[in-house]
């Protein structure tokens, strides 16, 4: 399987928590706080990797314009290992 990694851009949402935009591939998700916001974005990528042509390339993270507040960070799909067991 192909390894990804996009720049998402994490906000501060007015509500509280963040919501999380890949620019590259305008997708979304949200958290109740930093940590989360982190862990939906690879789930969110995830479920969006089948859909990756290879003509979609990830901005390099110092091409993203940022506001106060904001924070960019590179994300991999969260990929989740199956245990035979459970």
């Amino acid at each position: 399987m192909k390894e990804y990694e996009f720049p998402a851009i994490f906000h501060v949402a007015e509500e509280g928590g963040y919501w999380v935009e890949f620019p590259d591939l305008c997708i979304y998700t949200q958290g109740d706080d930093l940590e989360e916001a982190i862990n939906m974005a690879g789930d969110c990528l995830l479920c969006y990797v089948d859909e990756i042509t290879d003509d979609v390339k990830p901005t390099p993270i110092e091409n993203i314009a940022i506001k106060e507040g904001e924070y960019v960070k590179l994300i991999k799909p969260k990929y989740y290992k199956c245990n035979k067991n459970s």
